[in-house]
């Protein structure tokens, strides 16, 4: 058996996941540090919000169709980024030789954060971090069933956070939208809000968690 105690919750909904599964520890209340850490580092400057970052967990999809993604979206004008995920063979990346296109394999994605309009990704935490530090909407790109699989009605799938594609062409609608949306603003605001609503201790995580172990140490000794 675990012989956890405790374990740290970044935000509402995981919160209600997490007693859900009801196992023997006490989910705590804690935040999100490294959404903590990109609100400190991000800088929101729309003129250079001109890249497209893909940045998805391996999968049976997404993966697959990776380097056709990428070619169709540099085909059609768009700057690229591909963020692999840590576990990718680096002799398997794509690379394609154009000027639109960044292989980034920076130990820090916050770069790609500041150049990028929007992420396109599958059921990797960058769904959440991303929309949550720049206050812009994720695409996922998952299989139909992916979108409705949930724990106690909780699905990863977000309408606050996220837009649902399940092929190229819902993916190419949503960026033509991006490009001419007027609404981009209130979006914004309301996402800024959906964050101060639902994550804990917004710019004060690692504090409260730092704070919490040497509270509870005593305990675990």
């Amino acid at each position: 058996a675990q012989n956890l105690n405790y374990i740290f919750s970044s935000c509402k909904k995981n919160f209600m996941v997490e007693n859900a599964l009801k196992a023997d520890y006490e989910v705590i209340q804690a935040g999100y540090p490294s959404l903590d850490k990109n609100l400190d580092e991000y800088s929101d400057n729309e003129i250079l919000k001109e890249w497209i970052l893909v940045a998805p967990r391996i999968d049976d999809f997404l993966t697959p169709a990776r380097n056709d993604l990428i070619s169709k979206l540099l085909d059609l004008g768009y700057k690229v980024i591909y963020r692999p995920h840590p576990n990718e063979e680096y002799d398997s990346l794509p690379k394609p030789n154009n000027k639109n296109f960044i292989l980034d394999i920076n130990e820090n994605i916050i770069k790609s954060f500041n150049i990028s309009f929007t992420i396109i990704t599958n059921h990797s935490s960058l769904a959440h971090t991303y929309p949550l530090t720049t206050l812009r909407k994720a695409i996922l790109f998952m299989p139909e069933e992916n979108f409705t699989k949930g724990i106690n009605n909780k699905t990863f799938f977000d309408e606050n956070l996220h837009l649902k594609a399940t092929n190229f062409d819902e993916i190419i609608l949503y960026l033509e939208n991006m490009k001419n949306d007027k609404n981009y603003l209130q979006e914004k605001e309301k996402i800024k809000d959906y964050r101060q609503n639902e994550v804990y201790n917004l710019g004060n995580s690692s504090e409260f968690i730092a704070e919490f172990i040497l509270n509870h140490s005593k305990e675990i000794n």
